[in-house]
């Protein structure tokens, strides 16, 4: 059905065998061990009709290795909600893809296909899980399954009757835990919730973040704030006694912290995109809006009223005012969005 030609020393994992709606696959796995692809992982399948099994064309199975995947609506046979699709340039492909398993359980008109595939996570790559979809002898996409901060491999899929699909999978070098998922609502309600395990991680993992954000105070803070110092620098050169009982030093106030946000939206794109403390919680979808439009408002009425504390406590100038409101929102901003200088966000 197929020639394997395989390189000195290359390793390989299959074939195994689908057979779906008429249609059967061969699926299998080549670990390289020599030339410029020393170290990498490909998988590949065939497809032909059953009842007429027939040498067929090998194709190889790509999978995008970014931390964002471009996934598309999926209307199908499972109870997926997307998926992303075939990847056309071999370029952009994960360098390890392999360990497909055929799913076992209830047939459908597609067929599923956990494989194991690197992907970047942060500044990192770590192994996970993807489920690809197949029918009428073409790959029509893949779905990651997993998010897992350490190697995920070996995973079983099987597919019920009401078409949901359940994996499990090893995870750690060692291989020795064993994790579990499934699309069923009640499986999804009960691994989705937030335990105090989750909310200790994050405030472990977010405040370590979050000081390192605010360490680059002093440089990205700074270049934020500066052309609004010229302005308020500028103006008090003319006006020493300036005070915020003037109306024009609340122009140039207000004028001043516009530039302020310009620049740091400017500097700092990922504010209107990156879901703040997504870095450190896996978040429902529904609150990602709110967050992103909420928090930044916070971080300023924040920054306001500290800067009003100081106006009543020491000193009415607005030059003071402007370094105070946007010390405090740079400081924040960069304790809770620094993050996203950390990975793709």
């Amino acid at each position: 059905m197929v020639d394997l030609s395989l390189g000195s020393g290359d390793g390989l994992y299959g074939p195994i065998i689908g057979v779906i709606d008429d249609w059967a696959y061969l699926f299998w796995s080549i670990i390289a061990q020599s030339g410029l692809e020393a170290g990498s992982g490909s998988s590949f399948y065939t497809a032909f009709p059953a009842d007429a099994p027939a040498k067929s064309p090998v194709s190889r199975i790509w999978m995008l290795p970014d931390e964002k995947q471009p996934y598309q609506p999926y209307q199908g046979s499972f109870q997926l909600t997307q998926l992303v699709p075939p990847v056309a340039d071999a370029s952009s492909t994960s360098d390890y893809i392999l360990h497909p398993s055929v799913m076992a359980g209830n047939q459908t008109d597609e067929l599923a296909v956990a494989i194991a595939m690197n992907q970047k996570t942060r500044l990192d790559e770590h192994l996970q899980i993807a489920v690809a979809i197949f029918a009428d002898g073409q790959f029509r996409g893949y779905s990651l399954a997993t998010k897992t901060d350490e190697i995920s491999d070996d995973p079983v899929l099987y597919a019920d009757a009401n078409h949901h699909l359940h994996l499990a999978w090893e995870m750690g070098a060692g291989g020795r835990n064993i994790y579990y998922a499934s699309t069923t609502p009640t499986v999804i309600s009960a691994l989705d919730r937030l335990n105090s395990g989750d909310l200790i991680n994050a405030i472990l993992e977010g405040s370590m973040e979050g000081l390192v954000g605010m360490a680059l105070l002093p440089v990205v803070g700074f270049g934020w704030m500066l052309p609004g110092l010229l302005i308020m620098g500028i103006y008090k050169l003319f006006r020493d006694q300036e005070t915020l009982s003037d109306p024009l030093s609340w122009v140039l106030l207000v004028i001043s912290i516009l530039v302020y946000q310009l620049v740091k939206l400017a500097t700092l794109p990922t504010i209107a995109t990156y879901t703040p403390f997504s870095a450190w919680l896996d978040l429902p979808e529904w609150l990602s809006t709110p967050l992103r439009l909420a928090v930044p408002l916070i971080i300023f009425v924040v920054a306001v009223y500290v800067a009003n504390r100081v106006r009543q406590r020491h000193s009415q100038s607005s030059a003071l005012f402007y370094v105070m409101i946007t010390l405090t929102d740079a400081a924040l901003t960069l304790a809770i969005y620094g993050v996203t200088f950390l990975g793709v966000y």
